[in-house]
């Protein structure tokens, strides 16, 4: 079974596990992107911005479910096909989940008491937790699509397919 299993429900799986890492993958590589120049901006700006009410509110409402989703189309592909690659990147999904559950939920809740006007004195620690765990996150994520593409493309480009 290769890139494109015959079987119209398994095509299906791969297909939607395809596109569904793509839109999160999306997603955690523009928290990296800024980075750089949210670091920039002082705590009063960061915690306006990063409320969860706030810049970041559609990355919740959207990229969750995309997210949860994810990981279900990939467990359910690779139990449907088999394919070690698929049970793999699957994995590597769910470890970007739960790192994002781990680190950056948890700064989200703290986060979300706070106003501009009403930043505690380790403001500083739960920033960095929310960053570097965005960072984890993609670094998971992204390791997970490749293992995906690279994955399928070998099944696909094998002999005999």
């Amino acid at each position: 079974m290769g890139i494109a299993p015959r079987g119209g429900v398994k095509r299906a799986l791969v297909i939607a596990e395809f596109v569904l890492a793509a839109l999160v993958l999306g997603m955690t590589f523009a928290h990296v992107l800024q980075l750089p120049p949210r670091m920039h901006l002082t705590l009063p700006q960061w915690v306006e911005l990063t409320r969860p009410d706030a810049l970041y509110r559609w990355f919740g409402l959207i990229g969750a479910p995309l997210e949860a989703g994810l990981v279900i189309v990939a467990a359910v592909a690779a139990v449907e096909t088999r394919r070690r690659h698929l049970l793999a990147s699957g994995l590597l999904f769910a470890a970007a989940l739960a790192a994002w559950l781990v680190i950056v939920a948890q700064a989200n809740i703290e986060i979300g008491t706070w106003s501009s006007a009403s930043i505690p004195d380790d403001a500083w620690r739960w920033r960095l937790r929310w960053e570097i765990g965005h960072v984890a996150g993609f670094a998971l994520m992204l390791a997970g699509y490749l293992v995906l593409v690279v994955g399928t493309l070998t099944d696909a480009l094998a002999p005999n397919r």
